[in-house]
C-alpha cells in the first residue's frame, strides 16, 4: 500500500518509532485495512519519510521511520491570507484550493457584512480540511489555521510577519495586484492578503486596517469572495515563476 498519513509536529529522524494520532491509526487500520510490513509515508513539521507498519493493538498503529523522502517545494514567497466567512461551505472550499497553493496561514474573521456566520468550533473541521488537502496534495507543510473576531483583530494576529499588506479590494482601481507585486522591494519573503465578504468591505473596516495596508485590485473584473484569494495566490505564484 502507499498512503500518506500526518503524525503532528513533532520532530522526525530516520529509525524512529512513532504511534500515529488516533484518526489517523484508525484510518490506516480500519478504513486502509492496513497490516504489520505495510509500506507508507509519514509527515509531519515540515518532513516526511518513507515508513512501515510495525505493530498494533487493533487501535494504535506504530510505524518506523526509514529514509527522509522529499515532497512539493513550499512557495519562495510565504503567504497568509485573511478571509471572511462565506455560506454554503464556501470557507472550506478556500481553505482547500488555498492550502493546495501552498499558504503558509488562513485567518478567518468575522466581517462586518458578512452573510454567513462563523465561529470558533468550526476551526477543527477547516483545519482537518486543510491536512486532508495536504495528504492529497502531497504537500508536506500543513497551514496554520485560526480565527479572528474581525479585520483588524485578524491583522493584528498576523502583527509578526513582516510580509507585505494588502486589501483586495474591487472598487479601488488604482493600483494592480501584479504592477505592486512587481514595485515591491527584494527580497520579497512574504506577502499577507485581506479579502472581504460578499457584502463588501464596510468603510469602518477600511479605515481600521492602517497605513501600511496597501489597498489593490484584481483587475476590470468583480470576483466572488471566494475567487479573489485564489487569484492573488496564482499571482503571487506566477509573479515569482513557479506556475
Amino acid at each position: 500500500m502507499s498512503s500518506r498519513f500526518y503524525c503532528g509536529d513533532q520532530p522526525l529522524v530516520t529509525g524512529q518509532r512513532i504511534d500515529l494520532p488516533a484518526e489517523e491509526s484508525r484510518h490506516l487500520l480500519k478504513t486502509m485495512r492496513g497490516r504489520v510490513g505495510d509500506r507508507l509515508v509519514v509527515f509531519g513539521g515540515g518532513r516526511q519519510y518513507a515508513a512501515e507498519l510495525v505493530a498494533t493493538d487493533g487501535k494504535r498503529a506504530t510505524v518506523e521511520l526509514g529514509e527522509q523522502v522529499s515532497g512539493p517545494a513550499e512557495p519562495q514567497i510565504q503567504m497568509t491570507f485573511l478571509v471572511p466567512w462565506i455560506k454554503g461551505g464556501k470557507t472550506e472550499f478556500l481553505i482547500q484550493k488555498l492550502t493546495e497553493l501552498g499558504a503558509a496561514r488562513v485567518i478567518v474573521f468575522q466581517a462586518r457584512r458578512e452573510v454567513a456566520k462563523g465561529d470558533d468550533s468550526k476551526i477543527d473541521r477547516l483545519a482537518r480540511i486543510a491536512l486532508e488537502a495536504c495528504k492529497q496534495c502531497e504537500r508536506v507543510t500543513v497551514p496554520e489555521i485560526s480565527t479572528a473576531a474581525s479585520i483588524k483583530t485578524a491583522f493584528e494576529s498576523a502583527a509578526g510577519d513582516p510580509g507585505a499588506r494588502f486589501i483586495l479590494h474591487e472598487r479601488d482601481g488604482s493600483r494592480t495586484l501584479t504592477a505592486t507585486l512587481a514595485a515591491l522591494p527584494a527580497p520579497r519573503e512574504s506577502v499577507i492578503f485581506a479579502s472581504g465578504p460578499e457584502g463588501g468591505w464596510h468603510p469602518e473596516e477600511l479605515a481600521e486596517m492602517g497605513d501600511d495596508v496597501v489597498s489593490v485590485t484584481m483587475g476590470p473584473r468583480i470576483l466572488r469572495a471566494e475567487t479573489a484569494p485564489l487569484v492573488a495566490a496564482a499571482a503571487v505564484l506566477a509573479f515569482a515563476g513557479e506556475i
